[in-house]
């Protein structure tokens, strides 16, 4: 579950019309009132986001009209500390778990105890692929106003080659994933996706054509999953949908070491996001770049972006990196995030241990 949509009420309002609703009061925060999202967040934070709401629409003067007499009857969408989700929605998840129980062959009688209590014995590889076609499920059955995004499941949305897509969505794998399942077995997915041959099996089930459209990126992050996924990918998720702060591995290659305050990082940010949106570039590329430190040279020399000489200036700087003394010559993937974390070790080690 997406946690922004749980934090911030959406998951709680699944009718259409109250989805909306809230949509246009988050729009009339930020947009017309003009509250920082740094503000809301503190609000959400610190439990008074409901109270906080009501307090600016009031002091804006903006406490008439439908939107703003929804907002005052529906405290309990914005209850920081109820965690749990609408009936309705639990209903829906208890019902996509039972059909994914039948679509795999399981047998009628099992309940939802049984369910859970096989998945959470299984390996680790078993319970992701469930997960995949819960997911899968879930974006064609689900009732709202739209479906939840693949990007709301971080680990299907990385491991399954959707982060080659520009948008949360990916609808073309979306369609390619759901031919799959429907042509092969479980333990067949399952075996393809734990020996990182999904495109294999694609092929072997007369998806090839439709496997040949999607990125190339696609078929680069297939052929590593699920033991690696590079960081470029988990850098991708965390300037698009900011939901949660990477591993530091994640940033180190990518510039945001050089940011001096949160207004750079935040710029930096912002610059890799139009580059991902856009297509500017090729993430696996942009990954080999900061392999050999040219992050610069490729992201603007080599698309030529026309960039103001200030942002120029501040691109020059900050992705001057130096990789090339962190990873060995010529090593593999994995060897290099493993000098990212020894070497974010030794720094925490050196920087804030406690010293005689």
């Amino acid at each position: 579950m997406n946690t922004l949509k749980l934090d911030y009420g959406f998951v709680r309002v699944p009718i259409r019309a109250d989805v909306a609703i809230l949509r246009r009061i988050y729009e009339e925060i930020f947009l017309h009132i003009g509250v920082k999202p740094y503000t809301v967040h503190k609000w959400q934070a610190g439990g008074k986001l409901h109270e906080e709401m009501v307090a600016t629409y009031r002091k804006a003067g903006k406490d008439s009209g439908t939107d703003f007499l929804w907002l005052c009857k529906n405290p309990q969408v914005f209850d920081y500390d109820n965690r749990e989700l609408p009936s309705g929605v639990m209903e829906l998840a208890d019902t996509l778990k039972l059909s994914v129980w039948r679509q795999l062959g399981r047998p009628a009688t099992d309940t939802l105890e049984d369910i859970n209590k096989e998945i959470e014995g299984s390996t680790d590889d078993k319970r992701f692929c469930y997960q995949a076609y819960l997911t899968m499920l879930a974006a064609k059955c689900w009732p709202g106003p739209s479906p939840p995004s693949v990007m709301s499941f971080p680990d299907v949305w990385l491991k399954l080659g959707f982060c080659a897509f520009p948008d949360q969505y990916a609808l073309p794998a979306q369609a390619l994933y759901d031919a799959l399942m429907a042509s092969c077995t479980f333990d067949e997915f399952r075996e393809a996706y734990s020996s990182s041959s999904l495109i294999a099996l694609m092929d072997r089930k007369g998806l090839s054509a439709a496997r040949r459209s999607m990125p190339d990126d696609f078929e680069v992050v297939l052929s590593q999953s699920p033991n690696w996924i590079a960081p470029v990918w988990h850098l991708k998720a965390w300037v698009l949908c900011q939901d949660r702060s990477p591993e530091p591995a994640v940033l180190i290659p990518y510039g945001f070491a050089n940011c001096r305050d949160r207004s750079e990082l935040r710029h930096l940010m912002k610059f890799y996001c139009k580059l991902f949106k856009e297509q500017l570039i090729s993430p696996s590329r942009l990954h080999a770049a900061a392999e050999n430190d040219d992050i610069f040279d490729y992201t603007v020399k080599i698309t030529k972006l026309k960039i103001p000489k200030p942002e120029r200036y501040f691109l020059e700087r900050v992705l001057k990196t130096h990789n090339r003394f962190i990873f060995p010559k010529n090593s593999n993937s994995e060897t290099q995030l493993l000098c990212l974390f020894v070497l974010i070790a030794a720094f925490v080690h050196d920087h804030f241990s406690s010293k005689e």
